[in-house]
């Protein structure tokens, strides 16, 4: 029997991610080797781990991966071995290129292309031989994503790359930019239907600028406060508004169901007006009191109309 600790290829078998020990065996068919052996069952090695924690993923059956035969108890009269798998082996295949792609001028261009089974290689090469981002991906396409920084330039516009990017496969993002560049430098919330939350830190040439958030849906927005109150302030100091837009072809509605409508300016005016009419009704009473004066102006006719109407009583 050896003595010694070896480390194989392997492939996966056909039912070998089957693990009804939920520990991260896989079953695994040794490649390359000079004795035909039956397939052995691999514990998973992991990178790091405690009680209760570690990282363990998927293998998908038919990818290769390192296999080491370890020595599990030298001292013993027989010598041991375990099996554990190391980790999955990126591959590479060969893909024609489609006629119209193929450079008859180069001679060293046989038509067909290196595609790397690494996640989101394209992506996280950029086209070049160097790889600067971080990628796990599931087998069904839910991602984490961390960029290094990246430095380039586009124009004359500066770009850094430097986020960090959790994804689902159908789209809903949370994503922290530090970056420098548009569209930069700023936390976004978003969804496969572009319902978002950005929180920006940098001003990258949009609107609201630097420091702003933006809630954006493309449906119905309920704001709701089931027990406490509900503040929208300026704080004191700032000259900004609050502003309340209805760009589409509804209405703008205030309304109290149980307390007061106040409406006040401590230091200003209120102004009410409308192209249309400016109806006040109530079905109570309406009082207009004033310090000063009170002045009714009317471009055409005024009417008044009452069961009785006092003037000066």
């Amino acid at each position: 029997m050896e003595n010694f600790s070896k480390i194989y290829i392997g492939e996966v078998t056909e039912k070998g991610n089957l693990d009804i020990s939920h520990s991260g065996e896989l079953e695994v068919k040794l490649l390359n080797v000079k004795d035909t052996i039956k397939p052995i069952r691999a514990k998973c090695a992991m990178p790091f781990g405690s009680k209760g924690g570690g990282l363990i993923g998927p293998v998908s059956p038919k990818s290769h991966v390192l296999v080491a035969k370890v020595i599990k108890n030298e001292l013993s009269d027989s010598i041991q071995h375990e099996w554990f798998w190391i980790g999955v082996i990126p591959t590479t295949s060969d893909v024609r290129k489609e006629p119209e792609d193929i450079d008859i001028t180069d001679r060293e261009d046989t038509g067909t292309i290196m595609r790397s089974t690494n996640p989101e290689s394209e992506k996280s090469y950029y086209g070049s031989e160097v790889n600067e981002k971080v990628i796990l991906k599931s087998t069904v396409g839910h991602k984490l994503e961390l960029s290094e920084k990246v430095i380039k330039l586009e124009g004359n516009q500066l770009h850094q790359e430097d986020y960090a990017s959790l994804k689902t496969n159908t789209g809903r993002e949370i994503k922290l930019d530090d970056g420098i560049g548009p569209g930069m430098d700023r936390i976004l919330i978003t969804d496969q239907n572009d319902n978002r939350i950005v929180i920006k830190a940098g001003d990258d040439g949009d609107t609201p600028g630097a420091n702003s958030m933006v809630l954006e849906c493309v449906g119905n927005m309920h704001v709701t406060s089931k027990t406490g109150e509900m503040a929208l302030n300026v704080e004191k100091g700032s000259s900004s508004n609050i502003t309340i837009i209805n760009d589409g072809a509804g209405d703008v509605k205030v309304e109290a169901r149980q307390g007061d409508v106040h409406v006040g300016a401590a230091n200003g005016d209120i102004n009410l007006s409308a192209k249309g009419t400016v109806q006040v009704d109530a079905e109570q009473d309406i009082n207009l009191d004033a310090n000063n004066d009170i002045s009714i102006n009317a471009g055409n006719q005024m009417t008044l109309t009452a069961s009785r109407i006092d003037l000066n009583p």
